[in-house]
């Protein structure tokens, strides 16, 4: 499956390529990547808070001012970028977002095998 993945990756990237220059296409993926960095730096927030007994082999610069100021800053330039350059950004965003049932469907479908392989055995008459 993730051969798979990959080939429709390779495919959809090169189609991308095909139809537009380079500025076009990094202003489409450029909000959806801010928007993951500053997810995955307020990852830290959250894990600190839901799981703070694990431990925290690699301490983070200033933490939580420097994380702080990071997310603030990449919601400042989201912010500007879907003012300024919409047409740009909204169908980025809705790419990105087609993704979503996607996510919901695998992991639907995780969970219920992992249901199913954690079931009791049927009793032995």
């Amino acid at each position: 499956m993730p051969g798979a993945a990959l080939a429709l990756q390779a495919a959809w990237a090169s189609l991308l390529t095909l139809t537009g220059n380079y500025g076009q296409l990094l202003e489409f993926t450029m909000f959806a990547a801010l928007l993951f960095y500053a997810l995955t730096v307020a990852g830290i927030f959250v894990l600190r808070v839901r799981r703070p007994e694990l431990e925290r082999p690699v301490k983070v610069f200033a933490y939580p001012v420097l994380p702080a100021l990071y997310v603030l800053g990449a919601a400042a330039i989201m912010g500007a970028l879907l003012l300024y350059r919409p047409s740009f950004t909204w169908p980025g965003l809705m790419v990105v977002g087609l993704g979503a049932p996607v996510y919901w469907a695998v992991r639907r479908d995780h969970a219920r095998r992992a249901g199913s392989r954690n079931a009791a055995p049927e009793a032995l008459d």
